[in-house]
């Protein structure tokens, strides 16, 4: 073995793999559901995917070369859903919290603020 540790990160890579495809089939699923399901529902969808499709180039930012595959797989995606791909661009938010996320993040690290030092 030229790599100590290479067994064991071929495990973890083979995990990760298998978690993120469920993931990606399950939240398939639910696009399909809701975006062909009844007009509330797919309104929502719309929204959510108009909302969401600009921060792409942030979301992919570490790995660029990908970012037109998702983009293509998403809108797939969507259309199977009959929903319509946005076409907005790159969001200019870049890095920057909305309000939604920032009381979120404030509610999940209380706790810990709480009880600096402890280990969990």
């Amino acid at each position: 073995r030229t790599n100590p540790g290479s067994d064991d990160l071929k495990a973890i890579f083979a995990k990760a793999l298998k978690e993120a495809t469920y993931h990606l089939e399950h939240a398939e699923g639910w696009v399909l559901r809701l975006g062909d399901g009844t007009d509330v529902s797919h309104t929502k969808m719309q929204d959510a995917a108009d909302a969401v499709w600009p921060l792409l180039t942030e979301l992919c930012s570490a790995a660029p070369e990908v970012e037109q595959r998702v983009r293509t797989q998403l809108a797939d995606i969507l259309t199977a859903a009959t929903l319509t791909v946005p076409t907005a661009t790159a969001s200019t938010q870049r890095g920057e919290h909305t309000p939604h996320l920032t009381e979120l993040l404030d509610e999940m690290q209380s706790l810990a603020r709480e009880h600096e030092g402890a280990t969990w």
